[in-house]
């Protein structure tokens, strides 16, 4: 849904969008270090969103900035959830099986 939206706004700005960026998923040996690796990609995703709000500010491109200023506000609820599933992972060392079933 957000890939949609932004590149509904691209369009809208008369540029055309390039969608085949070549994504290399990383896969941990267990969940623990599976949701680990999501969590620092959504760190990250939220860094790199936040810049780009900063771009469209600087630009004084406000609709661009109300997209990522979304897009960072679910992506901070992602790592949220994410950051909570973690913490018990590492203290217990919960079974896989019961990780899944907390998300």
């Amino acid at each position: 849904m957000k890939q949609r939206r932004l590149i509904e706004r691209i369009i809208f700005l008369d540029s055309t969008p390039v969608v085949d960026v070549g994504l290399k998923p990383q896969l941990g040996g267990t969940v623990k270090e599976q949701m680990e690796i999501n969590l620092k990609d959504s760190r990250m995703r939220c860094a790199n969103t936040n810049l780009a709000a900063k771009v469209c500010v600087a630009q004084n491109d406000d609709g661009s900035k109300a997209l990522f200023e979304r897009m960072i506000l679910d992506e901070e609820r992602h790592a949220t959830i994410l950051r909570r599933s973690c913490i018990p992972s590492r203290r217990w060392g919960i079974r896989p099986t019961t990780m899944s079933q907390q998300l």
